[in-house]
């Protein structure tokens, strides 16, 4: 009432605590300043009184019957009522809390978070302050006796609020936000409301760099393919481009290099958390001796695996003991990589790619790899294109500038 509507300063005492005081500006002099002071007071106490009645009067409400009343309110003339984004977010929420395998009773409290969380908006309060949708949620949740954990997610649901925002504390919070957010990008692209240039008034870019926040936040290895399996969408291409782009930013946020950024994000499943980390250990690795002669050697398989097709490896066709090496080394780094990921190590996983430059580069000082022989040559090439996949598993190396 005082911030917001009147545009007062309220004050506070040494601990914080909210004083019967406030101070506001007069444009002009100081004549006649009590009347001012008086006329102010008038209509403080006014506005204070209806936000007082409003609260009252809220306290009575029911929830259920006030998410009833969601479906007389439109979310968008072409995606349906509020409660039909409710039932959606509740749906994708619960697929994800599946995902990250909470227990019988976090995911009953999700899916009630969930189906509650936009309860408040028909509220008298939020209708006279819409910035504190999910604040009075949370509120009204815990004094009408909801479960401490589904009142504090009907807050946190919103958050983060802003860019760089605080995100969600609560693991049913930060479900419930990743699930409202997905639906929401995910639901406007379906009609062809996509953001372009500086247009954006369903604030999607907001939403997804919000997504990217939670996920990197909660250290959730869950890749953008994966999130848009718990949606139906036939955008998925263009969802995957939007969320890569927001995660540039959030990582050239991070003062990553741009060449780095690329490598890390042409890689062959994206996931923020990966991503991030890869990104860190190489811009790390960037200036260690003999990193520029590995990179070189990593981009070269990477380059003539475009020349071939996936398929398998045949041993016994190999001519010469490099070719056999070479096999070897790849095997053990898939193995390699494999464990480091898990553990989410992501120098060990580049110490794995660094130890095939020996016997890639004697591979190419004795092998001729686009071989006159056809049979020869596809062994070969399925060879690179096998390795290749390893290697850009965690960057594509031809994207790095290595002085």
């Amino acid at each position: 009432t005082m911030k917001e509507h009147q545009r007062y300063f309220p004050v506070k005492d040494k601990n914080g605590d909210l004083l019967p005081h406030f101070i506001t500006v007069r444009n002009g002099n100081s004549h006649a300043i009590e009347n001012v002071a008086r006329g102010n007071e008038k209509v403080l106490r006014a506005r204070l009184s209806d936000a007082s009645f409003f609260y009252k009067e809220d306290q009575k409400l029911n929830i259920d019957a006030n998410v009833k009343k969601l479906e007389n309110i439109v979310f968008h003339e072409e995606l349906g009522s509020l409660a039909d984004k409710v039932r959606r977010v509740t749906s994708i929420a619960e697929k994800l809390a599946v995902r990250l395998q909470a227990d019988e009773d976090t995911l009953k409290h999700v899916k009630r978070a969930a189906e509650i969380s936009k309860f408040d908006l028909v509220t008298h309060m939020i209708y006279e302050f819409p910035e504190l949708q999910g604040i009075m949620g949370e509120k009204y949740a815990r004094m009408l006796g909801e479960d401490e954990a589904v009142a504090t997610a009907v807050n946190e649901h919103y958050m983060p609020r802003s860019a760089g925002g605080e995100t969600p504390s609560t693991f049913i919070g930060a479900v419930v936000a990743m699930a409202d957010k997905l639906d929401t990008i995910t639901s406007f692209f379906s009609i062809g409301v996509i953001p372009t240039g500086s247009q954006d008034p369903y604030g999607l870019r907001r939403q997804a760099s919000g997504i990217v926040a939670i996920l990197l936040d909660r250290n959730w290895g869950i890749s953008f393919e994966e999130l848009l399996t718990f949606v139906q969408t036939d955008k998925e291409n263009e969802l995957l481009d939007f969320f890569t782009q927001r995660l540039k930013y959030v990582l050239n946020a991070e003062q990553i290099r741009h060449d780095v950024i690329d490598a890390v994000l042409e890689s062959s499943e994206l996931e923020p958390y990966s991503a991030l980390h890869k990104a860190q250990v190489l811009e790390q690795k960037l200036g260690a001796p003999g990193f520029k002669e590995t990179a070189e050697a990593l981009g070269r398989v990477i380059s003539i695996s475009k020349k071939g097709i996936r398929g398998d490896i045949q041993p016994d066709l190999f001519e010469n003991e490099y070719e056999a090496k070479l096999f070897d080394a790849y095997q053990t780094a898939k193995q390699n990589l494999q464990e480091s990921f898990s553990k989410k190590d992501y120098e060990a996983a580049l110490s794995s790619l660094s130890a095939l430059k020996e016997p890639i580069d004697a591979y190419f000082d004795h092998t001729m790899v686009i071989a006159d022989n056809e049979t020869l040559k596809a062994n070969r090439l399925a060879q690179m294109v096998n390795l290749a996949d390893e290697i850009k598993s965690f960057a594509n190396m031809n994207a790095l500038i290595v002085k």
